[in-house]
């Protein structure tokens, strides 16, 4: 009479324990239910990080590059190098990017890797940095790419140059160098890729230099 009725407590903690456990399944949110992970999800699944993002292939990519300043680590006189901290921006349209975010719960921008879409192949032209292969892109430039509806991308990324500069001590300690950052696409000509100056978006380049006058 025992080993029934310890037997039948058992089938009934049984059945509770199942009850508890459907209700949790039923409850849980599963990352694939999420509007981000179904944005992600029909914007990348076919995407070509090679494709250049243009409907026509006469048209141009214009890309808005600043770049600020942070910190002027050293200038090496004997390596001729200029070691700065800066922070670069860089802002395109990309039409293959774009939303209707009432479909996705009213989200209007996601953040990917640069590894996942097509990004400019900005490098420092002046690099003398012999452990960067390419002082720019994505060997040097990590963070996530900020995507909006529209289709705007705007990627932002810290970044710590070595350059080339020639530097001139003749008057020392009254000298002035004068030392240039310059910048450009590492394979694309002016033909499919410019440079716009972001304060104005008048302004067309092929390449940047950013000068630097130092006392």
């Amino acid at each position: 009479m025992n080993h029934k009725k310890i037997a039948f407590e058992i089938k009934i903690l049984t059945c509770i324990l199942l009850v508890r456990l459907c209700r949790g399944l039923a409850s849980r949110l599963y990352i694939n239910e999420s509007y981000e992970y179904k944005l992600r999800r029909e914007l990348l699944t076919n995407m070509d990080v090679m494709v250049r993002p243009v409907e026509s292939p006469s048209d141009i990519v214009s890309v808005d590059f600043s770049m600020t300043i942070r910190s002027l680590s050293d200038l090496d006189d004997k390596r001729q190098v200029l070691i700065t901290s800066v922070w670069i921006a860089q802002k395109w349209q990309n039409p293959f990017l774009q939303w209707d975010k009432d479909k996705f719960g009213g989200l209007d921008r996601i953040h990917v890797s640069p590894e996942e879409i097509w990004v400019p192949d900005i490098i420092l032209y002046n690099n003398a940095d012999n452990k960067v292969f390419q002082a720019g892109h994505t060997n040097l430039f990590k963070t996530w790419v900020e995507l909006q509806n529209d289709g705007s991308c705007s990627w932002e990324s810290p970044a710590n140059l070595e350059s080339e500069c020639n530097v001139q001590i003749d008057l020392f300690p009254f000298d002035q160098q004068n030392c240039s950052l310059f910048f450009g696409s590492a394979t694309y000509g002016s033909e499919h890729l410019i440079f716009v100056k972001p304060q104005n978006n008048k302004g067309k380049q092929t390449k940047i230099l950013k000068k630097l006058i130092l006392s």
